[in-house]
């Protein structure tokens, strides 16, 4: 095992003097920072949603303002579960599979795979939040008004 660990340090800070590894990792680090952000809204939301739900929910005979909250509590569960992803550290398990040492190239590869997926789910999870948050406001305004 340690011998895996040896390798994946030493390849991650060979990519890291090139210029492709710096900005694969600067783009990682931004990412990282975004995600954070974006998971402390989410989860202020959750327990916003949380204290609606405990306020508003207490039989089982529900109206369309109690399924819309609880509709969006689950959705910004689900989007803070895909979040974490975003933030998790790789791993020697991330690149080596049944403790095969690949090359510098592939290891290379793989993180750009990795940056790049972490982008594709940072911008669903900012796109979802923004669209959930649009119909908390919108059910909000219809409670106020009486009309759910």
């Amino acid at each position: 095992m340690k011998a895996v660990e040896q390798k994946y340090f030493d390849q991650m800070g060979e990519f890291a003097t090139t210029e492709s590894g710096r900005q694969v990792f600067r783009h990682m680090d931004i990412i990282n920072i975004k995600t954070g952000s974006l998971l402390t809204h989410v989860s202020l939301m959750t327990a916003a949603l949380g204290l609606f739900a405990s306020r508003f929910i207490g039989e089982l005979n529900y109206s369309l303002f109690e399924i819309l909250i609880l509709v969006e509590l689950v959705v910004y569960v689900l989007i803070s579960m895909s979040l974490l992803f975003c933030i998790n550290i790789t791993s020697p398990s991330t690149f080596y599979s049944n403790g095969n040492l690949q090359d510098g190239e592939y290891f290379a590869q793989r993180i750009v795979v990795i940056a790049a997926r972490r982008r594709r789910i940072y911008n669903v999870g900012l796109r979802s939040t923004v669209g959930i948050s649009i119909l908390f406001l919108l059910t909000l305004f219809l409670k106020i008004g009486g009309l759910i």
